[in-house]
């Protein structure tokens, strides 16, 4: 921290331990969102000079440092009529705009052949100087697939076959086609486009599954509130980070447009009164669209009546006009911004022609322009120097601690708004990882390593894609020394407990001679040099790349039945369990005394503790199976963020791992029972039944062996006892044993012939 200090970095300290609302802590600088201008009107509200509006409107967001236009594709329904071909109007403001993209708002796909959609919107493309992009729709409407009506039933998969393959094209690649002569040939398209590199969106209505499928293919969004409400689109963008992330895809790089229907005012019920009735409108002619997509699916629309229809346009927009619409004033539109861009979406897609006058919303555009230059990143950072306010971009968190930040909805915009974020003090999961990707997608992610003695930090790993995070390597002027037992260096990929030196060294432990002698020494490097370092009593190893893995606390093994457990390693597997978000497992005594693993975990639901026994069952060997299963609603923290492991809750019979009783089902099973209750007296033994959990330990897994060889003549291996101790298995063990034996017997007995 004083290096921070003194260094001319400001620091804030929280002063309470509460994980909430860090979204106060956001400065307004740190919030950018850009705006672009969406079409989509109905031709019957327009006049006979139907493009004069589009022409204007677009030219006013070239002018004004709008990122782009949206133009649909509609087909045979006034809702939207006046725009058929979105390439053919971009053509034409190409020739009217420098500056602003162009892009489809959709091109649906499926309706055409590739090949004419690479011709056409490469004209698009030479026309306005390399600035067309793409979004692409599969289609809604049966009655629009009269131009393609093989591929209505499955648009889907066709849309996506034909994006290869106009990406192919724009590349400057060919497809295969069949020509009049019935013979195959390969196609380019012409003329080759400015930009080579075609910018592609996915439009959605609300669909997780498109979501996903755009991220797959590294597609940016576009989508809108018509069929989903916000908490809905939150959990779709974290669908489509993850497939991004999944498929390799940076996520800081990921475009999200959500469309809004928008009109901006100086005043709130002047905006609201002439929104109203033209939304109101808008609405009811898109029920025209609901209408054609209900044929589409063989399905009625329910009548309703002329009274009650004008209730319900009543209700959806006193529901919709503040909370899923960009309708107010400059001021009050901030709240919806700030919500989305905490989401997410990293554009506002303005639809500005659902019905009000061409005149209201051409000058409605100077305060649109005001709400749009107060996210402009551009202007911020223009002005920046002139406001007294230092924003945070830095965060230092434990895991623990950002486990539950991460989950806290009043903190999102605060972790997206991060340059840095620094973690240590516990073990950084890439599952935690993954999370953390997710809202901090422009940070910079450091995995960080140190104890107090060294003065904190003493290697450090930055955060990659598809590198798996260990402790990294030393910061500058410290040394790392793995050595084993007898203080000698160990060789790479051999653990040992990690040793320290350097400048960070602290002389030791105040008044406490004892134990510094005990923790610090003098290491001999060679015979003419010794360097003082510090004992951590972790386990760590060098990997072959030069980077360290930490592998638990000396102090974290612990010995049961025989056994000497790493903790940590089971800790690692349980969070490979799809509904496990934090694990901790403990040696604990249990009722009567005996020595036990007990596993805590926090689950995304209610996990059954049978589950995880038969999940850890398949990768760990049964000596390393917890005997009880704890879920918690949150982990005991100590004061400076880590679990307090001491404060855990004592085990009980309620939460042990204790399989449900099954008698014995055969004469070896019998046998085996009667076996198991002379050794373990007191407990009605089942077939299922954990030997080390009735009280079993190594000692008397000896004498069982010893009783099981006698009994029936053969060599029950230590070891595999271990990995299933119950009847059940033990059952199957004898007999394929037995089974064994004779067959060896018979080859005996041929020989001997």
């Amino acid at each position: 921290m004083f290096w921070t200090l003194t260094n001319g970095i400001a620091v804030t300290l929280k002063s309470d331990n509460a994980l909430n609302n860090f979204d106060a802590y956001v400065d307004d600088q740190s919030v950018t969102l850009d705006f672009s201008l969406f079409y989509f009107s109905s031709s019957e509200n327009t006049s006979n000079d139907k493009y004069k509006f589009l022409k204007q409107s677009a030219s006013y967001a070239d002018e004004n440092e709008y990122s782009a236009i949206w133009l649909p594709e509609r087909h045979f329904h006034e809702f939207g009529g006046i725009f058929p071909n979105p390439s053919v109007l971009g053509a034409g403001l190409a020739t009217i705009t420098n500056n602003v993209q162009i892009r489809s708002g959709s091109v649906v796909l499926p309706l055409h052949d590739p090949i004419r959609v690479a011709e056409e919107w490469s004209v698009v493309d030479n026309l306005s100087n390399g600035r067309v992009a793409l979004s692409i729709a599969s289609g809604w409407h049966a009655d629009d697939f009269v131009l393609q009506p093989e591929n209505y039933q499955t648009r889907q998969q066709i849309m996506y076959t034909q994006i290869e393959e106009l990406k192919t094209l724009w590349k400057g690649g060919s497809v295969n086609r069949t020509n009049g002569m019935n013979q195959e040939i390969e196609v380019k398209t012409y003329p080759r486009p400015v930009n080579t590199n075609l910018e592609i969106y996915i439009t959605s209505g609300g669909s997780a599954e498109t979501f996903r499928s755009a991220g797959k293919i590294g597609a940016n969004i576009l989508t809108h509130l018509l069929g989903q409400e916000l908490k809905d689109l939150a959990n779709n963008i974290r669908v489509y980070k993850e497939a991004l992330l999944e498929n390799g895809y940076a996520v800081e790089n990921a475009k999200i447009a959500l469309m809004l229907h928008t009109y901006i005012g100086t005043d709130l019920e002047e905006v609201k009164n002439k929104a109203r009735d033209p939304f109101k409108s808008y609405l009811r002619s898109s029920l025209g669209l609901i209408q054609n997509l209900a044929k589409g699916l063989d399905k009625d629309v329910f009548s309703i009546s002329e009274s009650d229809l004008n209730d319900l346009l009543d209700l959806a927009f006193e529901r919709y006009w503040q909370t899923a619409a960009l309708l107010g004033t400059p001021e009050s539109c901030k709240k919806i911004a700030a919500q989305i861009h905490a989401i997410g979406v990293t554009e506002i897609a303005c639809l500005i022609d659902f019905g009000i006058s061409d005149e209201d919303v051409i000058n409605g555009l100077e305060h649109l322009t005001t709400l749009k230059d107060f996210y402009s990143k551009s202007k911020k950072e223009a002005s920046v120097s002139l406001n007294n306010n230092v924003p945070i971009t830095s965060l230092q968190i434990t895991p623990s601690y950002l486990e539950a930040l991460l989950e806290d909805e009043t903190s999102h915009l605060f972790m997206k708004s991060l340059k840095n974020v620094i973690v240590g003090g516990e073990k950084f999961s890439n599952e935690l990882l993954a999370k953390l990707r997710l809202q901090a997608s422009s940070a910079a992610i450091y995995n960080m390593y140190g104890p107090t003695e060294t003065t904190i930090w003493s290697t450090f790993q930055k955060a990659q894609n598809e590198v798996r995070l260990n402790i990294g390597n030393p910061i500058q002027n410290t040394q790392i020394y793995i050595l084993d037992n007898n203080k000698q260096i160990c060789p790479i990929g051999v653990k040992g407990e990690l040793c320290i030196g350097g400048d960070g060294l602290s002389r030791g432990y105040y008044q406490e001679e004892k134990l510094t002698e005990e923790k610090f020494f003098d290491f001999e490097i060679d015979t003419n040099h010794k360097k003082r370092i510090y004992k951590t009593g972790d386990l760590a190893r060098w990997l072959p790349d030069g980077t360290l893995e930490h592998l638990g606390r000396v102090d974290n093994q612990v010995k049961i039945n025989g056994f000497r457990i790493e903790l940590g390693e089971i800790e690692s597997v349980l969070l490979r369990h799809e509904q496990i978000n934090q694990a901790v497992v403990v040696a604990k005594e249990n009722q009567s005394g005996a020595s036990i693993l007990a596993a805590y975990f926090i689950g995304y639901k209610k996990v059954n503790s049978g589950e995880l026994k038969d999940f850890l069952e398949q990768i760990l060997p049964g000596y390393m199976i917890p005997n009880n299963f704890i879920q918690l609603e949150e982990f005991p923290l100590t004061p400076n963020g880590k679990i307090d492991r001491k404060a855990l809750p004592d085990v009980t019979d309620e939460n042990s791992s204790k399989s449900e009783y099954v008698p014995a089902g055969n004469a070896v099973e019998e046998k085996l029972v009667v076996m198991w209750e002379e050794l373990l007296p007191g407990n009605k033994i089942g077939i299922n039944d954990n030997f080390f959990e009735l009280g079993g330990n190594s000692l008397l897994v000896m004498k069982l062996i010893n009783n099981i060889s006698f009994e029936f003549g053969i060599k029950i291996n230590f070891r595999s006892f271990f990995n299933k101790p119950t009847i059940s298995s033990l059952s199957l063990e004898i007999a394929f044993l037995t089974q064994q034996s004779l067959m060896e017997e018979d080859n005996l007995i041929e020989l001997d012939i």
